[in-house]
């Protein structure tokens, strides 16, 4: 999995749902949207990004997520209706408004192990060297854990429901296989044990998802799946098994820390 680096400059672009996004980001833990990825079509789905403003302060890394399609084209973001440009769909985990809080400041990024990579570039899709990437993960988890949010408006009142035509690139995956894995699961969680098809008169299966046990954007090439190679688990398991959005866990690994947190 690698990591990119997304830019946004107000004097070029006018974010008009920040304020929604980030409430969002702060009352759900997410937010989904898109990006570009100026000329660069290297993002995949599942790689890591981390946004940084440029061009008015302050300046900084704002926001961080994780890649939600292959890359696609689309009109062009400024309007011109007879140019296009490269997109990629994302998922804030972290969105901060610059103007309302702190945000991980541009001289952050200037230490030793920081510089090779160069920030200030003015088109997104750069990709961040992986000692980097680390090093800016360490940052942004430290900074993120000694700032505290504001509180969330319990009368925040959005607009929601507007209808918007979006075409997006994922990777194939079988739903014969996807049914067959669930239909053997019997209902019940490879990592919790929970059995879900007992729950709500059957309806709780609903929670249960297919995971891959190797990620399909660790291949470069289409590949072979066996039922083998799928864990059928419930969305709060999966949640965690791909918490640390570089590091997915092994379904193995976090039962034992489920059962071992219980006794």
């Amino acid at each position: 999995m690698a990591t990119f680096l997304l830019t946004w400059n107000p004097r070029h672009y006018e974010w008009e749902t920040l304020d929604d996004q980030v409430f969002e980001v702060a009352a759900t833990g997410e937010s989904i949207g898109r990006w570009s990825t100026g000329v660069s079509r290297r993002p995949v789905q599942d790689d890591r990004f981390f946004l940084i403003r440029l061009g008015v302060d302050p300046k900084g890394i704002m926001a961080s997520g994780t890649i939600e399609s292959e890359v696609f084209e689309d009109a062009h973001w400024h309007g011109d209706m007879e140019k296009s440009a490269l997109y990629v769909e994302i998922r804030f985990d972290v969105l901060l408004n610059p103007d309302a809080e702190p945000i991980l400041p541009r001289e952050v990024l200037n230490q030793p192990g920081l510089r090779k990579m160069h920030w200030d570039a003015q088109s997104s899709g750069t990709t961040i060297p992986d000692d980097a990437a680390s090093i800016l993960e360490s940052e942004w988890y430290n900074f993120l854990h000694s700032h505290s949010r504001p509180p969330i408006m319990e009368n925040l009142t959005v607009l929601e429901g507007t209808r918007t035509e979006t075409k997006v690139y994922r990777r194939g995956r079988s739903r014969t296989l996807r049914d067959t894995a669930l239909a053997r699961s019997s209902g019940v969680c490879e990592v919790c044990d929970v059995n879900f098809s007992k729950l709500l008169g059957g309806l709780g299966v609903r929670v249960l998802q297919v995971h891959h046990r190797r990620q399909l954007s660790a291949y470069d090439e289409p590949s072979l799946t066996k039922l083998t190679d799928l864990a059928v688990v419930c969305a709060n398991c999966h949640a965690l098994i791909h918490a640390n959005p570089k590091a997915a866990l092994r379904v193995e690994e976090l039962r034992e820390f489920l059962f071992q947190s219980a006794v």
